[in-house]
C-alpha cells in the first residue's frame, strides 16, 4: 500500500501496480512528501533569487537502473518547475558519474504522459 497525497499521483500507482507494468519493474517506492530524499534547486522570481528543495514523488528500479520521477500537472511550465528539472537532472549527472553500480534518470511526468510512459 502507498499513500498518495494527489489524484495524478494515485493515478500513477494505478499505472505502477498494473499487472503489465508490475511484471516489468523489480521495485519502486512512493516518497514522503518532505524528509525523504530532498534536491535543492533556486530559480528567478522577479527581481529576487529563491530556493528550495522538493522531494521526487517515485523511485523505480528496473534492472540496474532507477527511475526517479517527480508528478507535475500537464500545463506547469513554471520557472520553479524548469529549475527543478534541470537541478535535478545535474544531481543525477553527478550520482552516475560518482558510482557505477546504477545508472539514474530523472523525469518529469504528467497524467498525459503515462501511458508513453508504461
Amino acid at each position: 500500500m502507498a499513500l498518495a497525497s494527489y489524484e495524478p499521483e494515485r493515478r500513477f500507482i494505478r499505472g505502477l501496480t498494473s499487472d503489465e507494468t508490475a511484471k516489468s519493474i523489480d521495485a519502486w517506492i512512493k516518497s514522503l512528501d518532505v524528509g525523504f530524499y530532498s534536491i535543492e534547486y533556486s530559480w528567478r522570481k522577479g527581481e529576487h533569487t529563491k530556493q528550495g528543495s522538493f522531494n521526487p514523488d517515485f523511485f523505480i528500479k528496473v534492472a540496474n537502473h532507477i527511475i526517479v520521477v517527480e508528478i507535475k500537472m500537464g500545463n506547469d511550465f513554471s520557472d520553479e518547475n524548469k529549475a527543478k528539472l534541470r537541478y535535478s537532472r545535474e544531481h543525477f549527472d553527478r550520482v552516475n558519474e560518482l558510482q557505477k553500480e546504477q545508472r539514474y534518470y530523472f523525469k518529469f511526468l504528467s497524467p498525459e504522459s503515462y501511458d508513453l510512459f508504461f
